[in-house]
């Protein structure tokens, strides 16, 4: 699962609706508000979060999102997103490792994300989250 922030900028009072006009099987897609409304000249967010499914079709995939205001339609964004499957999954358990003897600043000059993303560019999935950490772990 994935956010993505779309900023829409209007130079005048007006009401803007925001859809997906296609649909790709397997890829859920959804936004967290339909409707922008500029009282005056403004920015705006609106969230698109997209979910692959199980289902999904490896591969490049293609949607499209319209801003609209009635029958007119403001833009048009294209947004494709290349589908793979891991093809091998590593479970980070950051509890212990090399920061039970480092400070914790020390952590991110170990180039630890940037390993991550050179494995994660290998399609091999990764989690490292604090849902994997073992509690009151003494490291002697």
């Amino acid at each position: 699962v994935q956010e993505f922030n779309l900023t829409v900028i209007s130079g005048t009072n007006n009401t803007l609706n925001v859809n997906h006009t296609s649909y790709v099987d397997g890829i859920s897609l959804s936004l967290d508000k339909s409707q922008i409304i500029f009282n005056n000249a403004g920015v705006q967010f609106v969230a698109l979060r997209v979910e692959i499914n199980a289902n999904a079709t490896p591969g490049l995939q293609t949607f499209e999102l319209n801003i609209t205001s009635g029958m007119r339609v403001y833009d048009t964004i294209t947004i494709s997103t290349d589908v793979r499957f891991p093809e091998h999954k590593i479970l980070m358990e950051s509890y212990h490792g090399l920061n039970d003897w480092f400070p914790e600043l020390s952590f991110y000059q170990m180039n630890s994300y940037a390993w991550m993303r050179d494995i994660s560019q290998m399609n091999i999935s990764i989690d490292y989250l604090a849902e994997y950490w073992t509690p009151n772990y003494d490291s002697d």
